[in-house]
């Protein structure tokens, strides 16, 4: 309900009250104070959250006839303040050039330790590969209404192994302190 519409019904309810009819006078106070009421309420009322992707990773991981290799880099992204909804990416690929030679098994694990978990939130992706195979996936952890002064550490993790040939692994992490 507007202000102006408020002040209308206060002006009315004073005029009625200078001799008016009773009944109309009490209903008209009535639809003030309920006026006033619903303003109160909806100027109380918190800012709802928002989404906010705090933190996101890249990991790849290779295996080509000369080794393995193995690389993760992290970020902070955004800023969170007090009751939003946080989200960490990992964004992963996996390759295997090779020609022939045993299936190769690639690994990728995201951990968020929040302050107020426990246990630790994590998600896992484990794909073995024949030579010549490949592909990509998105890892994803949300945590929801966070608060302000406690923290979020995010881990990527990755590693592959072609076993009787090469081994790699890698890691980055990030802590994230909520305003």
């Amino acid at each position: 309900m507007s202000f102006p519409l408020m002040r209308t019904l206060i002006e009315e309810a004073r005029r009625i009250s200078m001799g008016g009819n009773k009944m109309r006078r009490r209903r008209i106070f009535g639809i003030a104070s309920f006026a006033i009421l619903a303003a109160v309420v909806m100027i109380s009322y918190p800012v709802s959250a928002s989404w906010v992707l705090i933190a996101e990773g890249y990991g790849v991981t290779s295996v080509s006839p000369s080794g393995c290799s193995a690389a993760v880099d992290g970020y902070v992204r955004n800023p969170a303040s007090s009751g939003d909804d946080v989200t960490a990416l990992y964004h992963v690929s996996w390759s295997d050039t090779r020609t022939s030679g045993q299936r190769a098994t690639h690994y990728f694990n995201i951990t968020v330790s929040y302050s107020q978990t426990a246990p630790e939130l994590y998600k896992e992706r484990r794909e073995p590969t024949d030579p010549g195979g490949g592909g990509n996936a998105i890892l994803n952890i949300t945590i929801y209404g966070v608060q302000s002064g406690w923290t979020i550490n995010v881990i990527w993790r990755a590693w592959v192994n072609a076993p009787s040939q090469c081994y790699a692994e890698d890691w980055d992490s990030k802590t994230i302190t909520i305003r």
